[in-house]
């Protein structure tokens, strides 16, 4: 089983995107209130998101988890994970999508699209706490995608 990130020096992280610059805080909050030491990086919308997987150059320092709006401005959350998951480089990321006015039609539209897991976004500091612990949780069980090439030796 390898690790999405195998480079020791580059630390495991998780992005979270969302337009509400309150909604990143308080994720950057419960992060810290759960004493994930992992790094979180938070951006407010998918076009930044995809700037920096796109400007990554080696799949060991990819993101081990991002999280998206589904109502992101410009290109939706939903557009996003489409073009992630075409995407040879990065369909094995885990995604979690989130929104407000999560259906059950729109969760079976977003797991057939390749989301791992859809969520409805939490309205009280208790219901993030809850999402938060879920997303470390599924951080440190599903980053398990990339093998390391083998590096065969001569005798």
């Amino acid at each position: 089983m390898h690790h999405l990130n195998n480079n020791p020096s580059q630390e495991a992280y998780t992005i979270i995107v969302d337009d509400d610059h309150d909604d990143c805080a308080l994720f950057q909050d419960c992060f810290q209130h759960l004493n994930w030491h992992h790094q979180v990086k938070t951006f407010t919308d998918a076009e930044s998101l995809l700037a920096l997987l796109d400007a990554t150059p080696d799949e060991r320092l990819l993101p081990t988890l991002i999280v998206l709006d589904y109502n992101l401005p410009r290109l939706a959350g939903e557009k996003a994970l489409m073009l992630l998951k075409k995407d040879k480089r990065y369909k094995q990321i885990p995604i979690v999508m989130y929104s407000i006015s999560m259906t059950g039609q729109k969760e079976k539209q977003l797991r057939e699209l390749g989301a791992n897991r859809c969520r409805q976004k939490p309205v009280t500091i208790d219901g993030m706490h809850k999402f938060t612990a879920e997303l470390i949780e599924l951080s440190q069980t599903t980053h398990c995608v990339y093998p390391q090439k083998e590096l065969h030796s001569q005798y």
